[in-house]
């Protein structure tokens, strides 16, 4: 609930952690130009249990994964932590976890990842916001595939419900994941969000996912960028345009 929830603070990232649902709702960091790549190696990291909360009652274990069928959805990805081992380490806590589909995870989510440090390779800072939404969605969405096909967009009418997919009786499953992306590039800033239905089936291309962060902050609840100026703000966070100037503005809107 919403008395519980926990700020955990810290150098690399802050996470808003439910230990009633046992997953974050959302993990905030900072990405800057020449801070990322490092010595870490996320292939030395092994998942652990986060000391700021409770070890057993308050979160997941690695039993409770295995053979669940979902993976452990980094929220802030390993890849955008090597600067250091310590960094990278930090990242396989499972507060910065929470069950994701092997098909979204290893997917169209790991492709986003990739385009936002392609982005602060290229000069860009990034405030990015990623966490998990519970929205309406029709039961054969969640487990057929098949029917999967036509639930990969939000519902023009799910707005949030209770969390009521557990991992093994447990821990909350997201209906869906999120991330939002601030960049600031030459004194000019610019936003992007992205929701994919934590589905067990492939998304095709981050692309087609793309919304505005308005709409993010309407299902999540959060007031996300309130730090920029109220015009930059209103601007950037009504903002469709694709990610990728190359590449054709979403289907899913």
């Amino acid at each position: 609930g919403t008395a519980t929830r926990r700020l955990l603070r810290d150098d690399l990232f802050v996470v808003c952690f439910d230990p009633d649902l046992k997953i974050p709702l959302w993990v905030a960091y900072e990405l800057k130009p020449n801070a990322m790549s490092g010595p870490g190696d996320r292939d030395k990291s092994k998942w652990k249990r986060d000391s700021r909360i409770d070890p057993i009652t308050e979160q997941a274990n690695d039993s409770e994964y295995v053979g669940s069928g979902y993976h452990k959805g980094h929220m802030a990805p390993a890849e955008a932590f090597t600067r250091t081992q310590f960094a990278v380490d930090f990242t396989f806590q499972y507060s910065n976890a929470v069950p994701q589909t092997g098909s979204v995870n290893s997917g169209a989510w790991s492709k986003l990842e990739k385009q936002v440090r392609t982005k602060v390779d290229q000069g860009a800072s990034a405030w990015v916001v990623t966490g998990g939404l519970f929205l309406e969605m029709p039961d054969d969405c969640l487990t057929d595939p098949v029917q999967g096909a036509f639930c990969r967009c939000l519902s023009a009418a799910g707005g949030p419900v209770p969390p009521e997919r557990l991992m093994s009786d447990r821990i909350a499953v997201p209906s869906h994941t999120f991330k939002t992306l601030l960049f600031e590039a030459d004194g000019e800033w610019s936003g992007y969000a992205f929701v994919m239905a934590n589905i067990h089936r492939a998304m095709g291309s981050y692309l087609d996912y793309q919304y505005s962060i308005d709409r993010i902050e309407a299902l999540s609840g959060v007031d996300l960028y309130s730090a920029l100026s109220d015009d930059d703000e209103d601007r950037v966070e009504a903002n469709t345009q694709s990610i990728r100037p190359d590449k054709d503005p979403t289907r899913c809107q």
